[in-house]
């Protein structure tokens, strides 16, 4: 898949703001390595911008994680752009990847449950 154009570099692979960590005085580490492997140069930073994407849409944060992606990617390379070909392509991997998880996913006992209380609940109110 990848070419001579498209160079492989070593990757975290799961790369999100859950596995970075940043110290009062702004240092900054990268836990959990066990998926690294090799991909395209955009690869762990659309991932990472995904999840502000993702962050933005839950907690009514959209205009700063928009900031935050916007720096993200000013920080990585200041040629880098979200239209950049090879970056929407990965984040397109990334949003389908997710995407595939969640269909994949078994709901858990206590969504089962709350699925059976609000049913009996609205089983009451239709009588």
């Amino acid at each position: 898949c990848l070419g001579p154009e498209v160079p492989a570099v070593p990757t975290h692979a799961d790369l999100s703001p859950a596995n970075i960590i940043v110290d009062g005085n702004g240092r900054i580490a990268v836990l959990d390595f066990t998926m690294a492997k090799t991909g395209t140069t955009c690869h762990d930073i659309a991932h990472v911008y995904f999840h502000l994407e993702m962050i933005g849409a839950r907690h009514r944060t959209r205009e700063m994680m928009r900031e935050l992606q916007r720096a993200l990617l000013a920080g990585y390379s200041p040629a880098l752009s979200e239209t950049d070909p090879l970056f929407q392509v990965m984040l397109l991997q990334h949003v389908v990847c997710h995407v595939a998880m969640i269909a994949e996913r078994r709901p858990p006992v206590v969504d089962l449950a709350y699925r059976w209380f609000a049913r009996r609940i609205v089983r009451r109110v239709a009588v």
